[in-house]
């Protein structure tokens, strides 16, 4: 063999790789932009990669094989049906869509090796004569002949998208050293053909680069593993977050409505003594003392009186619910203590979300009661040697169960800033509570208990 035939070689092999390449990094492209993975992710190319050359390997063992038989309408017609199989268990979509799908794909695959068995002619060699002259290694031929395709489906794996602008020098390096890869590995087989080194040697130096390309590929996967790991925590972390900002946002809006009520309060109040003002100055003392007893009568009707806890999250928002009660025609019995503030371990905000849910949910059960029904919502608070004891109980329809309550409490949540029981349990769960709720005689208790913190 003279320097020629080698150059010839090395240049065959290196333009097939280049070819083989590029043809089925757009074909890659396409699929991977297709979001009909039956998981409901984009397709992992990597996977359907390995997953194609399988079945490959199961179609050279059962029909004739080798790259002289590249043309036969038996095998491309046994290839299809194998990526057929392959896409109906991978893909969503009509039939006809799949069936394309996976002749297009053979195709490329079948054009690769066609474009290598091109390759060989070129250079002047028959691949016949090795294929068939060695029997054990015409299958190991028929996998490494497609080797640019499977370079293609590890590299792309590594691509965020599909311009060459947005590729990273680490990048190019993984897509410039696979098909090299490639080609050397196809030099190595035709030293084979010319029988330019033994059979047995060069078998055992194939498993060299195999082993590094196997590697690679683990290396790859670990790496994706890794990345989809700091995903799913920093996916966490933001939950956390977010829900810690809902909870603050509750909080906020209780405070705000409160505030509100006092700025409103301020203003009438105003208002009240400007009229008093101006009536004295005319000496109207009748009209003082008819407008005096107007005011006492309105104060006495929208009067709310609690007790206090000394906890003045609890405290603001017991005045706000039990208001809203008296708005709604519901008859509030509230009984609390003095509270140890400085004992509550658990946040103003998660504790602002349990109590106003948990009096919000008491809320809308009893107005769906039918008129004539009594509605009285009951709530105690206290404090016992180690825990913060909450107590919501209200008269409920007879059909309703505790399951329900869960659904109803999930859909008022929606769009008013609440969270349902669902969540409520989780807050006393993370916090070493407990979140009891019970539907019996005709009422729906909720019983939440928090311990105190060291």
């Amino acid at each position: 063999m003279n320097l020629s035939t080698v150059l010839r070689i090395i240049v065959s092999c290196l333009l097939n790789a280049v070819v083989a390449w590029t043809v089925d990094y757009y074909a890659t492209s396409l699929l991977s932009r297709r979001d009909v993975f039956k998981t409901g992710r984009k397709p992992k190319i990597f996977t359907v990669q390995w997953l194609a050359f399988t079945l490959m390997l199961c179609g050279f063992a059962l029909l004739p094989s080798g790259l002289n038989e590249v043309g036969k309408f038996s095998v491309i017609c046994g290839k299809v049906v194998c990526y057929i199989v392959l896409f109906e268990l991978l893909y969503e979509g009509s039939f006809l869509k799949k069936l394309l799908m996976a002749v297009g794909h053979s195709v490329i695959m079948l054009g690769g090796e066609f474009i290598m068995y091109r390759a060989f002619i070129a250079a002047g060699l028959n691949p016949s004569e090795y294929l068939h002259a060695h029997g054990l290694v015409q299958h190991v031929v028929s996998v490494f002949i497609s080797m640019p395709v499977v370079a293609a489906g590890l590299a792309m794996r590594r691509v965020p998208n599909m311009w060459f602008g947005s590729i990273t020098g680490v990048q190019k390096l993984k897509l410039s050293l696979l098909p090299i890869l490639s080609a050397v590995l196809m030099i190595l087989f035709l030293l084979i053909a010319f029988k330019i080194v033994p059979l047995v040697s060069t078998v055992s130096a194939l498993l060299i680069p195999f082993a590094l390309l196997t590697i690679l590929s683990i290396g790859f996967q670990f790496r994706l593993l890794s990345n989809i790991s700091v995903a799913q925590k920093q996916m966490a972390d933001n939950e956390e977050e977010a829900r810690k900002a809902q909870f603050e946002l509750q909080l906020g809006v209780q405070q705000a409505g409160h505030a509100e009520d006092v700025h409103r309060i301020e203003q009438n109040m105003r208002a009240n003594i400007r009229r008093l003002r101006k009536l004295n100055a005319e000496g109207k003392r009748e009209e003082i003392k008819e407008f005096i007893e107007k005011i006492t009568h309105i104060m006495k009707q929208n009067r709310v009186e609690i007790p206090l806890s000394g906890v003045s999250v609890i405290d603001e928002i017991m005045w706000a619910k039990i208001d809203a009660m008296k708005k709604a025609g519901i008859e509030s019995d509230y009984e609390t203590e003095k509270l140890n503030a400085d004992s509550i371990a658990i946040s103003d905000a998660e504790l602002c979300a349990l109590l106003a849910n948990a009096l919000d949910n008491a809320i809308e059960g009893t107005q769906r009661l039918l008129d004539g029904e009594p509605k009285k919502i009951f709530v105690r608070i206290r404090q016992t040697e180690c825990a913060l004891e909450i107590t919501v109980r209200n008269r409920c329809e007879a059909k309703q169960t505790v399951e329900m309550a869960f659904i109803q409490s999930a859909r008022r949540a929606v769009g008013n800033h609440g969270y349902g029981m669902g969540n409520m349990k989780r807050i006393c769960r993370e916090n070493g509570g407990e979140f009891v709720p019970n539907v019996q005689n005709g009422e729906f208790e909720v019983f939440i208990s928090l311990p105190f913190g060291k």
